[in-house]
């Protein structure tokens, strides 16, 4: 759907790289009409030349003469006339809304304007503007115009994100057997906390052995099953036998490869096709007696974790730094992504705590959304929009990316699930 972008003219359009084409029209300016009134505590209304500004009651707190002008903008048919509010650094108390008469798309659903050092003139909304007009919040005085915005927007998300997979990647050498037993025991009290969560999810076992006759990255079977589901009866059983790896074929520790080698093959016709799917959340769970020795792995540490997404979150029982065995490679995956580690020096009862409590919160107070398209990652934006205050541009630490499955998850305890946009910039 088409989008739009509110410009402040004084400071420009401020934040990241600049397109021409949302440049100060200062220049290309005509046709200037004004009308101001006296506005107080009810609230009010000024109208002039096809826009018009309607102060809610309380926006104004003292009686103040408040004037609106508006000029032509000739840049080109995708921008709006421009808007000025007088007098210069007057803030009001509450958004007023400012309509702007465009014969640009009726479908035009929502406004958007890069800030300056956090200081909006405008606002981003959600609304449905009626045609031939654009709208926005605005929430102090200034110089305001409407462009087109060449980012894609989704602005719904569902409530829940209940869709989920877990990917154990176990360390299958020779020095780990007695240690992956132990842990292979653990499995009904992690099948419990997947269950609790009221998750519809997937879990499945890789092994480090790159050697594997089955192939590097593809995921473990046992009677047929190439992972445990929510619905499956008998499924702790059945999750113990894929943890309880078999006699490895190689001492050689390729877990990164293994890895990334899985997440790679869920697409259709693929090895681990479907274990993967849309809008979910994943975790991964390393758990390893020493450090990576992956050679030739078709991506980097960083790679791997911006492909996965911040905050897909691997977990690594592992050993910690200065140890002999030390894990660092998967230490330095499960910081790049947001998760966590914990010496496997702690034994099994820690092991279990670790992986239960970290599982029992996947999914929950997040909400998730498809984009219909695949995303350049680094233009992905996700922004709260209240009706009640300006919008927040939310942190890397409350949403995610996922390439692979095309979607984006927002931690949305504290925001309301309607209130949220997300921004990206289509690939390709």
């Amino acid at each position: 759907m088409p989008s739009w972008i509110l410009c402040a003219l004084a400071l420009g359009c401020g934040g990241g790289g600049r397109d021409s084409s949302h440049d100060t029209p200062t220049d290309e300016i005509a046709s200037l009409a004004c009308a101001s009134a006296i506005i107080d505590l009810p609230g009010g209304r000024i109208d002039v030349a096809g826009a018009s500004v309607v102060f809610a009651e309380g926006s104004v707190v003292a009686p103040s003469e408040l004037e609106v002008c508006i000029a032509d903008n000739t840049l080109s048919g995708h921008h709006s006339p421009v808007v000025t509010l007088r007098p210069d650094g007057f803030n009001f108390s509450s958004a007023v809304e400012l309509s702007i008469a465009h014969s640009g798309d009726e479908e035009t659903t929502w406004l958007f304007a890069p800030y300056w050092d956090g200081l909006p003139v405008r606002a981003l909304q959600s609304s449905r503007p009626e045609p031939g007009m654009v709208r926005a919040s605005v929430y102090r005085t200034g110089e305001v115009w409407a462009a087109t915005d060449p980012r894609a927007s989704v602005d719904w998300i569902e409530s829940d994100n209940s869709v989920a997979e877990v990917l154990f990647l176990v360390d299958s050498t020779t020095d780990n057997a007695d240690n992956l037993v132990d842990f292979a025991g653990q499995a009904p009290a992690i099948w419990q906390a997947l269950l609790a969560n009221g998750l519809d999810f997937q879990a499945g076992v890789v092994t480090m052995d790159a050697m594997d006759p089955a192939g590097p990255g593809r995921l473990r079977g046992v009677a047929g099953a190439r992972w445990v589901q929510s619905d499956t009866i008998g499924g702790d059983d059945l999750l113990g036998e894929l943890l309880a790896a078999p006699p490895p074929t190689s001492d050689v520790r390729q877990g990164f490869g293994a890895l990334a080698a899985a997440l790679s093959a869920v697409g259709p016709g693929d090895a681990n096709e479907g274990f993967v799917r849309q809008g979910s959340s994943m975790a991964v769970v390393v758990f390893s007696n020493g450090d990576d020795e992956t050679v030739g792995a078709p991506l980097t540490v960083s790679e791997l974790a911006m492909w996965l997404g911040a905050g897909t979150g691997v977990h690594a029982i592992v050993h910690p730094p200065g140890h002999p065995d030390a894990g660092n490679v998967f230490r330095t995956l499960s910081e790049e992504t947001g998760g966590d580690t914990l010496d496997i020096g702690e034994g099994v009862g820690s092991w279990t705590s670790f992986v239960v409590d970290r599982v029992a919160t996947l999914g929950v107070g997040q909400g998730g959304v498809v984009l219909p398209t695949a995303a350049v990652p680094d233009s992905v934006e996700a922004w709260w929009v209240p009706t009640t205050r300006e919008p927040v541009r939310l942190g890397a630490r409350d949403f995610q990316y996922i390439p692979m499955s095309q979607s984006v998850l927002v931690d949305v305890q504290d925001f309301d699930p309607n209130e949220i946009i997300i921004l990206y910039t289509p690939a390709g």
